[in-house]
């Protein structure tokens, strides 16, 4: 079974608001820490990798977001 069968990409689409918002940040909190020198030096392939899924993550929440804040205002009753 190769990496790419046991990665199972359609299942963070089922996620939570909340889980995807903690997956940008501890994203987004392993790049800061890697830029700030508490980590070591990184190659490429991890950085571009960590910013893709965070960025990815964080676009996820805000769609949450704005597909229950509709919900809750209800605009699609008009």
């Amino acid at each position: 079974m190769s990496l790419f069968e046991t990665l199972k990409l359609p299942d963070i689409l089922k996620a939570t608001a909340a889980q995807a918002f903690a997956l940008a940040a501890a994203c987004f909190i392993f790049l800061y820490l890697w830029k700030s020198g508490v980590l070591p030096p990184l190659e490429a392939w991890m950085i571009l990798l960590t910013t893709f899924v965070g960025v990815f993550a964080g676009v996820l929440w805000m769609a949450f977001v704005v597909r229950d804040t509709w919900k809750l205002i209800d605009i699609s009753a008009h």
